[in-house]
């Protein structure tokens, strides 16, 4: 298995003899995503005669734990019982840009800010929107803004905390 970018794995395979049965592989993956703070998972079936797989919509800098079992018409493969150990595999980096000078404008009730730099694939005036967390304490308003991006909303850059 080897890390194409922040959002992809490959994992690849010799296909071997298949006992004369059509084989699938059901590959299962389990990581933590700390930007969104829950586990990520996914559950995908590969024909095992392909010998590779592209594993996507990945959160990035996540260490994902990835299981590969063979199924059959006889049930499913030894990794089933244990027996095989998991493969694991961190996502590359993603450098998204942290939220610069935000200040809360009383006159609109909107909280501006200005984007930093940072790199995007994407063309830069569709690749971000905001994620707001507002939180009460007393009589003071704080403020967490996020950049994300707009083609994986659940993809966020460290947020910046401010008071209103």
């Amino acid at each position: 298995i080897r890390t194409l970018a922040w959002d992809r794995l490959l994992l690849t395979w010799s296909p071997g003899f298949d006992g004369g049965l059509p084989t699938r592989l059901q590959v299962l993956g389990r990581g933590w995503n700390s930007t969104a703070g829950r586990v990520s998972s996914f559950e995908l079936w590969a024909n095992i005669s392909l010998g590779r797989m592209e594993l996507g919509q990945l959160h990035p800098d996540t260490t994902y734990s990835i299981s590969v079992t063979p199924v059959n018409a006889l049930g499913k493969g030894l990794a089933y019982e244990g027996v095989g150990a998991p493969l694991v595999a961190t996502t590359a980096h993603l450098r998204l840009p942290a939220v610069d000078q935000p200040r809360w404008d009383r006159d609109s009730a909107v909280l501006r800010f200005l984007p930093g730099a940072g790199d995007c694939d994407v063309d830069s005036d569709g690749c971000y929107c905001a994620r707001l967390q507002l939180r009460l304490s007393s009589a003071t308003q704080i403020y967490r803004v996020s950049l994300c991006l707009k083609v994986r909303p659940d993809v966020c850059g460290s947020p910046y905390t401010t008071y209103a």
